[in-house]
């Protein structure tokens, strides 16, 4: 089961009312439920991986990862060789 990054209502009106275009897009888009990775390497990984390309492209390595080394650990990355 997933775990979601936890806020109330009272903070997205609160964000809403700091910036006008931040409003307009909460207004807009409503709610967004996001998943939290509890395991703060793997997150910086996936951050890492997914900062320059979509989303779909950015699962699909973060998956093809995980397929080769068996789970985003430091000690896992450390290991695979420096040419694939």
């Amino acid at each position: 089961m997933a775990n979601y990054f936890a806020y109330t209502d009272d903070d997205l009106a609160a964000l809403a009312a700091k910036n006008k275009k931040l409003g307009a897009a909460i207004a807009r888009i409503g709610r967004i439920d996001r998943v939290v990775q509890p395991d703060l390497f793997a997150a910086l990984v996936e951050s890492i991986i997914g900062q320059q390309i979509s989303g779909k492209a950015a699962g699909t390595i973060k998956d093809r990862l995980v397929t080769l080394t068996g789970g985003i650990t430091p000690t896992a990355i450390a290991a695979l060789p420096d040419e694939g």
